[in-house]
């Protein structure tokens, strides 16, 4: 493979990489800088190749590349803002390498090799180009569109029981219906472990033995009247259990955080979830709608 065809090549996708890149940080950048930025980086490959020098192919010489790239395209002027640029520029990287690999393996096996550092395929079509843009370009935003998604779901909430406090991010789920039969009060599903925080040891305790024999009786359980009354029971419906019973309690309070406002509500019933509600500890309670409306 001809060094001007490498070069060609690797100028297109720095462009594209970085375009991308402007597109997901929500950048206005001029063609004239992704071009240059592009260019920088398609060079690098020509000591690649005429030096066979561990230097240029050295993580280091690598990441000063990448962010002089950034400079050119973007310059960031604080740090924050340059590892937060940096973060995606390698994100949109690896997505384009991992869909080029998965697509040209899955149809294709010509000859491949190492020169100096750099990993060549011979007749790399141009079909497999335009569909490993298509297909990234498809996964990034994907990607990028669900996270944003999800964030903007989320609100900072904190519990206050008995002058304790205790602070855990809330996802914002409508399909939360639950409410206390009684007093029709909302309820907010919360990992027990987050409640343990502020909880005495004997309140813990009775909870945990409540769900282990799977019961609502708490006659058999010595706590002082101010923390029994606290107890609910709240009825629900899912997939396989027509009857369930939540086990509810009753806080003094809670804030919520959202667009730098604070809402303060007294009026709120905890149902004790006793497993992790998300796989990545992104949240640790089910928010109900109703408590934002109000």
């Amino acid at each position: 493979m001809y060094i001007d065809v490498i070069l060609i090549e690797n100028i297109v996708l720095n462009y594209l990489v970085l375009y991308i890149t402007s597109i997901l940080v929500k950048y206005k950048s001029t063609f004239i800088k992704i071009f240059v930025g592009s260019l920088v980086g398609a060079l690098y490959v020509i000591p690649l190749f005429v030096y066979n020098n561990a230097l240029f192919n050295s993580v280091t010489m690598k990441f000063m590349l990448s962010a002089l790239m950034i400079v050119i395209v973007f310059h960031p002027t604080r740090f924050k803002e340059f590892i937060r640029l940096l973060s995606y520029f390698y994100l949109v990287s690896l997505i384009f390498g991992g869909v080029a690999f998965a697509l040209y393996y899955s149809v294709m096996a010509s000859e491949s090799y190492s020169l100096n550092g750099i990993f060549v395929i011979n007749d790399f079509p141009v079909i497999l180009i335009i569909a490993t843009i298509l297909l990234g370009s498809f996964l990034i935003f994907y990607c990028i569109e669900y996270v944003r998604k999800i964030r903007k779901n989320l609100v900072q909430m904190e519990i206050i029981i008995e002058n304790n406090y205790v602070s855990t991010c809330a996802l914002i789920d409508t399909g939360n219906t639950l409410y206390e039969p009684i007093s029709h009060i909302p309820v907010i599903i919360v990992e027990f472990d987050i409640l343990k925080e502020i909880l005495p040891e004997k309140v813990i305790e009775c909870i945990s033995q409540l769900n282990q024999i799977n019961s609502q009786d708490f006659d058999n359980f010595t706590l002082d009247q101010k923390w029994l009354k606290r107890f609910r029971l709240v009825p629900f419906k899912a997939i396989g259990k027509e009857n369930g019973m939540l086990l509810g309690f009753k806080p003094d309070g809670l804030k919520i955080k959202d667009d730098n406002a604070t809402k303060v509500i007294n009026d709120v019933v905890l149902g004790i979830y006793f497993d992790k509600l998300s796989q990545n500890n992104e949240y640790g309670a089910l928010l109900h709608p109703d408590l934002l409306s109000e």
